[in-house]
Parts: C-alpha cells; structure tokens; sequence
C-alpha cells in the first residue's frame, strides 16, 4: 500500500516498553551512537553496518532484549533504507511532558525520557532524521524528514523491524484475512491470541499479526505497539519472517483500504 506524507511531517513513530520483573564519520564518537533511558537501566545502540543498512540494539543494563533490527523507509522515488551516511548526532536532551486521560486508572500522567536525534541522508543526499526517546519504562522511535518540497511523498514500504533473541515467547493476536467474516467485516480484531508460545513455533499467518503484541524473554517483557499515526500514514501490523526471530512492520492490503 502506498501511504502519503507531508514533507517535513513525522511518518512513523513505534513504541517498545520494557516491563523488567526480577560505515560512519570519523567525527562521531560510538558513545554518541548511545542513547540511555534516565535511570540508565535502559540503552539503544545505533549503528550503520558495512553495507550503509541503519540497524539498533536494546539493552536493559548488561542484557540484550532485541538485536540486529533494521530500520528505514522506502519512498516511491527515494530509499531511506541502505545506502546511508550518518551525518552527525544530536546532543541528548531531556524531555518532560505532563498529561491527563480521563478514561485511565490515573488521571494525570508524568513522562520523562531522553531524545537524540541521528542525521543521515541517502545515496541521492537527501536527508532522514531517526530520532530515538528512551525513558525508565522503554524506547520508541520515529522518522522525520526535515526537506521541503511541493510534491507529494508515497511511502511505499518500511523496514523497521524487531528482532527478538532465541527462547523469546509471544503472547500475540493474528490478523484476521481482509474480507472475510461475518457480513465481510474483517479485520475486526476480535481473533484469539496465541499464549506463551516460542517464536519457532509461531503458525504462519500471511495477514500478520495485531498490535500491540507482547512478547517474553526470560524474565524481560517486551510490549511493542504503534502510537499517534495521523491523516499522512496508516495503522500497521507486525509480519514475521519464518526464518528467524524477526517481526516486520507490515501495511494494510489492498482489499483492506
């Protein structure tokens, strides 16, 4: 599915909370490739691979929870997802925020997390911004592309992904297949979820499967789910690659629009 956005507009922004029960320039510093939550117990680590790809990894304090994910999107005439140049990193910058839902368990919420922001541009030099914000409970992540144009931009797929370590558990709903149901009304996300069942084992369901998902390794619980998508992009779905441990974000199809 082709989606639009505004230049200059965020485009995604994916949410992963952490719920814990027991080629670059040689000007940027790998500590600055780092961005930690403010208790410290929480790290994202950017880093461009030798084939120009933009990958991430998650720790919480000495442990690895999710590795070797890409991120990136492509455009209809540009590709954000290879063939990168870091241009340089933003200083870290705290962020407060303070809010109110009326319909929660508590009326007025307090945030706090850090933000940097990774300045990169493609092989035709124009530019992407993937700005990481990582608080005490988890990490999300956006894209922003900060050129201005006229011209409308059709996003045409996106290779943000999360890939999740050996003996990681699901805890995930199916998508259900577009059309199909009662009076056709489908998806309604209303199907089962599977319960405690190891990635290897996760059935194969070509429609993907809903968020949010949540997922265990361990003694580390992982929610992931997508958070304020607008007018310019549409709700996604995580797709697994069978072969390995790796969910994929997945657009709506085509009978779905």
């Amino acid at each position: 599915m082709k989606r639009t956005s505004k230049p200059g507009c965020i485009v995604a922004t994916l949410t992963i909370t952490l719920l814990i029960f027991t080629q670059q320039s040689c000007t940027i510093k790998e500590s600055d490739n780092t961005i930690s939550s403010p208790d410290k117990k929480i790290s994202v680590h950017f880093r461009l691979s030798d084939d120009m790809k933009a990958y991430y990894d998650i720790y919480f304090s000495d442990s690895l929870v999710i590795q070797n994910s890409r991120l990136g999107i492509i455009m209809e005439n540009e590709d954000f997802s290879e063939k990168l140049v870091l241009k340089s990193v933003s200083p870290e910058e705290t962020v407060i925020d303070e809010y109110e839902i009326l319909s929660s368990k508590k009326r007025i919420c307090s945030y706090k997390g850090n933000k940097k922001v990774f300045h990169l541009k493609n092989n035709n030099g124009n530019e992407m911004d993937i700005i990481f914000q990582v608080s005490d409970g988890g990490v999300a992540f956006r894209y922003f592309f900060p050129g201005k144009s006229n011209n409308i931009k059709k996003i045409t797929n996106e290779t943000s992904s999360f890939n999740f370590r050996n003996g990681t558990k699901a805890f995930i709903q199916p998508m259900s297949a577009a059309k199909s149901g009662w009076c056709q009304v489908n998806p309604s996300y209303e199907e089962h979820y599977i319960q405690d069942v190891e990635l290897s084992e996760v059935p194969v369901n070509e429609p993907g499967w809903v968020f949010p998902a949540l997922f265990k390794y361990y003694d580390f619980w992982m929610l992931i789910t997508e958070t304020a998508p607008d007018r310019n992009y549409c709700g996604c779905r995580l797709k697994q690659d069978s072969a390995s441990n790796e969910f994929l974000i997945g657009f709506p199809r085509e009978p779905e629009i």
